[in-house]
This record gives structure tokens, C-alpha cells and sequence, in this order.
């Protein structure tokens, strides 16, 4: 099977949040003045997931991620999204060293 991508971790990571939990990530994220209010104010873990992706990439957002989780003391979130961060094998958005990049840039000319 293929490894998770970015999106896809961080969109299960944000669908197991608790709706409390969720709108402390949101303005957790707000708080940060990447995004606009209006891009994730009243939206739910699929949106705020496409915004993240799209203002962080690929590469960057699981950190972010992760840095909101903890800052908002969802500890065991955090933790999970963690060990996709600490093992490069375990998604596509690894480190470069990894053969991740060459498939994406393989992918990308077929």
C-alpha cells in the first residue's frame, strides 16, 4: 500500500478531534496570521485541512500541525501526528533524502 500523503494524516488527525478540541485548532491557526478568518471560520476539519495544505505545503504542514495541537494541549493528537513526522517512511511528504521526491517527480511525468 502506498504511504499515507500529508493530507491525508493531518485530515484523520483533525477528524478525531472532539469539537471543542477542533475550534481551539482553528484559532490556534487564526492566531498564527496565515490564514484568513474567512477561510476557516466555521468549517470543519476537510476545509481547515485543504487550507493548512495549501498555506503550509506538503512538506510543512504536519509540523504545524503538530505545533497547534500541543500549544492547545491535545498531547495525544499531537503524538499521533508525531510519529509520521519522526519516521519518514511512514508518509510521502519525507525527508528528501527518502526516494519520496522521485516518485512524486516520476508520478508527475506520467
Amino acid at each position: 500500500m502506498a504511504p499515507k500523503t500529508a493530507k491525508k494524516i493531518l485530515k484523520d488527525i483533525l477528524e478525531n478531534l472532539s469539537e471543542e478540541d477542533l475550534d481551539k485548532f482553528r484559532s490556534e491557526l487564526l492566531n498564527r496570521r496565515v490564514v484568513k478568518t474567512s477561510q476557516v471560520q466555521k468549517k470543519g476539519f476537510l476545509v481547515i485541512t485543504d487550507v493548512m495544505v495549501q498555506a503550509y505545503t506538503e512538506k510543512n504542514v504536519l509540523k504545524e500541525a503538530e505545533d497547534i495541537l500541543r500549544e492547545n494541549n491535545c498531547e495525544q493528537a499531537a503524538d499521533e501526528l508525531g510519529k509520521y513526522l519522526h519516521d519518514p517512511s511512514s508518509s510521502s511528504s519525507g525527508s528528501s533524502s527518502g526516494s519520496g521526491w522521485r516518485l512524486a517527480l516520476l508520478l508527475y511525468f506520467i
